[in-house]
């Protein structure tokens, strides 16, 4: 099962890694002007056209396709190992079908001239083989899906190759793409509209348990690690990008503006704690936020005075 959009030029690599020890290849297209349907052709895929609905819920109904229970899902940019393949054989052969929901196993990164295989990016466990009739893609409506199986999950040791950067030119125009995706954040806030308006919080112990559940969320959809409050966003490995999108869930849950100047001041996953309990205690008392009505930058040390985390002190020291 492939999901793509404008993948012509690199699905033959991802569709051949998978032709003749499959029972079916379906593609499943969105929004696509190249010549994708013709290539998947070539390789006996059943091509379908979906509406493209984020990644989650195109990556669900595309699922609903096959007509086994058991799915390899891939991406038009990943390619199975010999190794990998071996190793799914052996999984049916074993009978391990009929006792797990699914299987995961290691994602190589090849990074512009080599092999990514230490730090974070190796072995990126993923779980991508599935019965679909106990499994389904969950996680953020639109980034960061990730599979949910519902029951016993086996590990596989072959790798699945992800050819994400393989040059410095795609990476830079990840980038570019990720920060022109605008129609994306706008669904994504959208669909948060509707609720973020009923949230009430009552006590600065709900604040803290309710922002750190939207962060500790993002840590593990981001496969981060852990979160601690005194820890830096550094310490987590989070980068720039990360930092970003973290801001935008809490601003768009809460209903509050933190602009990229702002963002700065935010060192530690506490600092944004103490922030949001001082926003709420703010529109408790005047009915309002600082930003309502206004959308640009406000002096957090005028909006908060006496607040030691946006102090000049407290920036030497944190």
């Amino acid at each position: 099962m492939i999901v793509a959009r404008n993948e012509g030029r690199i699905l033959p690599r991802c569709l051949a890694s998978v032709q003749g020890w499959v029972d079916e290849i379906i593609v499943a297209l969105n929004g696509t002007t190249d010549d994708s349907a013709a290539v998947a052709g070539q390789f006996g895929a059943i091509v379908h056209t979906l509406e493209w609905r984020g990644y989650r819920d195109t990556k669900n109904e595309a699922l609903a396709l096959a007509r086994h229970p058991w799915v390899l899902c891939l991406d038009a940019d990943e390619e199975v190992s010999g190794a990998l393949r071996r190793d799914i054989e052996d999984f049916f052969f074993g009978g391990l079908d009929r006792t797990h929901a699914g299987a995961r196993f290691p994602r190589k990164v090849w990074f512009i001239d080599r092999w990514i295989t230490h730090g974070d990016w190796y072995p990126d466990l993923s779980l991508r083989l599935v019965d679909r009739r106990r499994s389904r893609w969950g996680g953020d409506a639109v980034v960061h899906e990730k599979m949910e199986c519902d029951g016993a999950v086996a590990r596989l040791g072959g790798d699945l190759h992800h050819y994400s950067f393989p040059n410095l030119a795609t990476q830079i125009a990840k980038i570019n793409e990720a920060s022109k995706n605008l129609d994306a954040i706008d669904l994504w806030k959208q669909q948060v509209q509707d609720t973020k308006n009923a949230l009430v919080l009552k006590t600065n112990d709900e604040i803290e348990q309710y922002v750190l559940s939207i962060t500790k969320d993002y840590f593990r959809t981001t496969q981060k690690a852990s979160l601690k409050l005194d820890s830096t966003f550094k310490d987590h490995g989070l980068d720039s990008l990360d930092t970003i999108e973290l801001v935008i869930r809490i601003e768009d849950e809460l209903g509050y503006v933190i602009d990229a100047e702002n963002l700065q001041k935010f060192k530690k996953p506490r600092h944004f704690v103490n922030f949001i309990k001082h926003m709420e205690a703010y529109k408790a008392e005047f009915h309002r936020l600082p930003t309502e009505g206004t959308k640009v930058e406000f002096d957090l040390k005028k909006a908060f005075p006496g607040i030691p985390y946006f102090s000049d002190e407290a920036s030497k020291k944190h």
